[in-house]
């Protein structure tokens, strides 16, 4: 799980949480940042001509985990993966739980490949 620490190094994270409590930015099962405040995280990074690198992670067919060991077992998953996800990440980047409509405002825009410096589109798979 994200705390104040790991978020203040970024600008846009520092700001957020001189205004507002962790808990309101954090999603409280995965421990990574909510789709809102990472939308907006996002765009700031864009605004401000910022490279940066976002990958999304989709859990398909999550309702059958559910369905078929329980809530208890999918709250385990979710945790799990936000934690592994975030080990993974490290400093370079922010974990987020793409839960709805996977950034659909995003689609179109495009971002600069750090390591290539290589602009390249935001792309929705089918």
């Amino acid at each position: 799980m994200y705390n104040a620490e790991d978020l203040q190094k970024y600008p846009y994270f520092n700001n957020l949480l001189s205004k507002n409590d962790l808990e309101n930015i954090i999603d409280p099962l995965t421990g990574v940042v909510n789709r809102r405040y990472m939308l907006e995280f996002v765009e700031d990074l864009i605004s401000k001509k910022k490279p940066f690198t976002m990958a999304i992670l989709d859990l398909d067919d999550f309702k059958h985990v559910n369905d078929t060991y329980g809530h208890l077992i999918g709250d385990y998953l979710l945790e799990t993966v936000g934690s592994d996800l975030q080990a993974f990440v490290g400093d370079t980047g922010v974990a987020v739980n793409p839960s709805d409509e996977r950034y659909k405002d995003l689609v179109g825009k495009t971002v600069i490949l750090p390591i290539m410096n290589k602009e390249i589109p935001i792309i929705a798979d089918s």
